[in-house]
């Protein structure tokens, strides 16, 4: 059985969830901030994946960039190859 969360992501009433993301994201930017970083990378799921292909793209996934942006991030996907892969979402200030 589906929680009541995932239906109302399944309805496309994501609002709750977009503002959860930003909130968490937000803290995010302003710890990476405070200590003088210029950006950072978050590599928790589901962020790490909000990019990596059309697949993992979500109503949600789209609203936050998008809000990201219109905020002045550069938002894009970090990745990185070696023994494993090192994959995340990057935002810049």
């Amino acid at each position: 059985m589906i929680t009541a969360k995932r239906a109302r992501i399944l309805s496309g009433n994501d609002e709750e969830e977009c503002k959860e993301a930003l909130r968490a994201i937000e803290e995010r930017i302003k710890t990476a901030a405070g200590s003088g970083g210029s950006s950072l990378i978050i590599r928790d799921e589901p962020y790490a994946y909000w990019l990596y292909s059309e697949k993992s793209k979500t109503k949600t996934s789209k609203r936050v960039i998008s809000e990201l942006e219109n905020l002045g991030f550069k938002v894009s996907q970090y990745y990185e190859e070696r023994q494993f892969v090192d994959i995340g979402l990057k935002i810049e200030w």
